[in-house]
């Protein structure tokens, strides 16, 4: 017979028993057991997956739609004012989470680590700072009067008691100023600190209002030296009085009159009355 024949030919008992112990030898029947077994046990794991996954998402969503129970931008400054008061590396996790009333997994789930949410802090810093004292320097119109009013707000913050010097001086101290995030943070302010200065010197030559015989830069340098070594020493020292000649200094830099001369007009009127 071909093998078309014998295909199509019709089993009898006799053949299919034949081929059932046929199979029988080919897969034994304690191998197809475990053959079985680890099959129900692959389809239960499966299940099992799913059943955990759904589990994870339930959790997730009830996670997300629970409320923080803390404000994150009051957060951070409260964190920015811990760091700017003691450092970065005296300020442990324990401490920011004490001192902002929130709880660790609540602090994780926005920021992953120490270092994280300091970052924030820098920015938020820098944001306070370069509006309350930089950005009338960084005006087109600036002058000797942005100057002017500029030392004396600096001298105004560094005379008020438990004044820290800088948050960003104070950084460029400590170990984490290596870590890039933290290095680009004191970079920017550094920058925009000095082209700051730059501007309102300029624009107050333009004017007439200072002499010229000192080159732009230089004056932009020395003020800008003055507020880092400043605010450097105040980070350790608080205000002391050689921050106080330091500030006569950056005055005299930007050819502002000194603290000394604007208070003797006040004093002549006073007399006069």
């Amino acid at each position: 017979m071909c093998w078309k024949s014998l295909s199509s030919a019709q089993t009898t008992p006799a053949s299919a028993g034949i081929q059932r112990s046929a199979l029988s030898v080919v897969i034994p029947g304690s191998l197809r057991d475990r053959c079985k077994r680890f099959a129900i046990l692959l389809l239960l794991c499966h299940k099992r997956t799913l059943i955990l996954c759904q589990l994870c998402k339930m959790q997730w969503r009830r996670t997300m739609a629970r409320p923080r129970g803390f404000d994150p931008d009051a957060a951070v400054r409260t964190a920015m004012t811990l760091f700017w008061r003691r450092g970065y590396d005296a300020v442990s996790f324990d401490m920011l989470v004490d001192e902002i009333g929130a709880s660790r997994k609540g602090l994780y789930a926005l920021w992953p680590d120490k270092q994280a949410l300091f970052v924030a802090a820098m920015r938020i810093y820098r944001q306070i700072v370069g509006d309350h004292f930089l950005h009338d320097l960084e005006r087109e119109d600036a002058g000797l009067a942005e100057l002017m009013a500029f030392w004396s707000k600096f001298e105004s913050g560094a005379r008020r008691p438990g004044w820290s010097g800088c948050l960003i001086m104070r950084t460029t101290t400590d170990r984490i100023a290596a870590e890039s995030e933290v290095a680009v943070e004191i970079e920017t302010y550094l920058e925009r600190l000095s082209e700051a200065f730059e501007n309102a010197l300029r624009g107050a030559l333009r004017r007439g209002e200072i002499p010229s015989d000192s080159p732009v830069h230089i004056r932009a340098c020395q003020a800008f030296a003055v507020v880092t070594a400043c605010s450097a020493i105040g980070s350790f020292e608080g205000f002391s009085p050689r921050c106080g000649g330091l500030i006569e200094a950056g005055r005299a830099a930007c050819s502002v009159p000194l603290r000394a001369q604007t208070a003797q007009p006040s004093h002549r009127v006073s007399k006069r009355r």
